[in-house]
């Protein structure tokens, strides 16, 4: 589209825009925030038809707990 020029872009911007939100709310340190976008490279369904692209139009949020020695 004219606003994404790839499907990197958009992923990216997507997973950015998570991460300003929880950001915004001020409950987790910046430091510990992390945006990736895989682009079209992990689908979780086919993208035959538009209701699985739905279903790839999506952001994960992983939580982890780091463990200190």
């Amino acid at each position: 589209s004219a606003r994404y020029q790839s499907n990197w872009k958009l992923s990216t911007d997507r997973a950015v825009s998570v991460i300003q939100l929880f950001e915004s709310i001020g409950k987790i340190a910046p430091e510990r925030l992390t945006a990736v976008g895989y682009a079209d490279t992990r689908p979780i369904a086919p993208n035959d038809t538009p209701d699985n692209r739905a279903k790839n139009r999506r952001v994960e949020i992983a939580i982890v707990q780091q463990q200190f020695e």
